[in-house]
């Protein structure tokens, strides 16, 4: 989903990024930098990340204030919060627009590929996202042998606002995981600078390419706020697509799509209505699908691929990519035929004991020791409903965030802009593992408290497993 900019605040991004505004005033907003923030943060300058976040943009700000615990005692510290907010973001705004900064992903995985083999290029987005323009002396890959650089239109002056690629491939010589480093020298803000790439080498006639995991618009971040999760078992994907209706409230739509050639998966999308999130019992049988069209995903390879689809007669396609907020695992079907000794817990979930509360679900995808819980349900008009929650992990088996609920653009707008997706923190949600294939899912939405087993949906045994 969703849905950042630079490695630290991709997680942000993918609850969906708040829209831009410049009404405050840049002075006070130094003012209250230098007393509130600069004792932790030190200096503006040297928070790079932060300031392309919360410049001119109160709402990340104020998102910040109060998903992070460090940071609560802010939202009582103002006579008005949302007008210091605004200020502090203006602030940032006016650094920015003194800057010379080039975005660049902080991590890329290239999935797997065949020893002795070259994988389908990946493009690289840089961005020039200060007010200065931007000179690129090199690009750089630490291993060209194995991740060569096949072209480039970064070189030279990149103006405010542009972007440039960099197309990547990956022709493993060993098979493994495989680690390079792709260094960017320039005359931008923390130059230079990095992004750790990692794939795997496999050997021919290796299990077959899986496509599990969040997928997005690319290049990544270009439409922040909406995405499409995979369940891959076998060859059939479920697709869950988080997306918003035409008055931008949250929709999702579902789709099971069957294998029809080489990398191609096609099937019905359903527009589903159901109980509320909240209801006690949940009735799976006031659960309702209806098909509302048809969508096909085409992949280029494990970390590219289209997805083409017609809902109530409206026809597009996107180009999508992988969302990556961490070290990506490997999933792999049929692997692992006792689920419960997995101790990844990415995939598709749902009511425990299976089926007794059919209907509804929760994705997660683990990256490291953090997973974007994506949860579907039903609002209190029966209406689709998805909310969304970052939840790093707290202790053994334990995870803990906010949960968001998000509105935007509908899901047919082009073009898809991201500075209108409007992120809110409706309650809390966590995850309590007791081995891989039992958990708890515990919550709160809009003072609603109620908790839920879980464990994983396996539609085509013996299931996918990451690791």
């Amino acid at each position: 989903m969703f849905f950042g900019r630079l490695a630290c605040a991709l997680l942000l991004a993918a609850a969906g990024a708040p829209p831009a505004s410049s009404a405050g005033n840049a002075s006070n907003g130094e003012a209250l930098y230098q007393t509130w923030c600069s004792g932790c943060h030190g200096s503006a300058s040297n928070n790079l990340s932060s300031i392309l976040n919360g410049a001119n943009n109160p709402n990340e700000i104020l998102f910040a204030w109060a998903n992070y615990s460090a940071m609560q005692f802010l939202q009582n510290a103002f006579p008005s919060e949302t007008q210091a907010a605004d200020d502090v973001a203006a602030y940032f705004g006016s650094l920015v627009g003194s800057m010379r900064v080039l975005e660049a992903p902080g991590t890329l995985d290239l999935g797997s590929e065949v020893k002795g083999t070259q994988s389908a290029p990946t493009a690289i987005t840089l961005s020039s996202l200060g007010g200065l323009a931007v000179t690129i002396a090199a690009v750089v890959s630490s291993d060209p042998a194995q991740f060569p650089i096949v072209s480039s239109t970064c070189n030279g002056t990149l103006a405010p606002g542009a972007t440039c690629q960099v197309n990547l491939a990956f022709a493993p010589s060993a098979i493994g995981d495989q680690v390079a480093a792709i260094t960017i020298l320039s005359n931008g803000a923390g130059n230079p600078q990095s992004i750790t790439v990692t794939a795997t080498g496999t050997a021919a006639g290796s299990l077959p390419a899986n496509y599990e995991g969040l997928w997005w618009k690319s290049p990544a971040a270009s439409e922040s706020g909406w995405g499409i999760n995979l369940a891959h078992q076998g060859d059939v994907i479920f697709a869950t697509w988080f997306t918003y209706d035409p008055s931008g409230k949250a929709w999702w739509l579902s789709m099971t799509a069957n294998k029809t050639s080489d990398k191609v998966y096609s099937g019905t999308l359903m527009q589903t209505t159901g109980p509320p999130f909240d209801a006690v019992p949940f009735d799976p049988t006031q659960v309702i699908a209806t098909p509302v069209g048809t969508g096909t995903l085409t992949f280029a390879d494990t970390n590219n691929g289209i997805f083409a689809y017609t809902v109530n007669g409206i026809s597009q396609s996107k180009a999508l990519v992988r969302q990556v907020f961490g070290p990506m695992p490997i999933c792999t079907f049929g692997a692992q035929s006792n689920l419960a000794l997995a101790t990844n817990y990415q995939d598709l979930w749902w009511a425990s004991p299976p089926g007794s509360e059919s209907g509804w679900g929760l994705n997660l995808i683990q990256q490291g020791d953090t997973i974007f819980a994506i949860w579907f349900t039903y609002d209190h008009d029966r209406t689709p409903l998805w909310l969304s929650a970052t939840v790093p992990k707290t202790g053994p088996g334990t995870y803990s965030g906010s949960l968001i609920r998000t509105t935007g653009p509908a899901f047919s707008a082009v073009p898809f802009n991201p500075s209108n997706v409007i992120a809110s923190v409706v309650g809390s949600a966590s995850l309590a593992f007791s081995d891989g294939t039992t958990a708890t899912f515990s919550y709160s939405v809009n003072g609603i408290a109620q908790t839920k087993h879980i464990t994983r949906q396996v539609f085509r045994a013996p299931g996918t497993v990451c690791q």
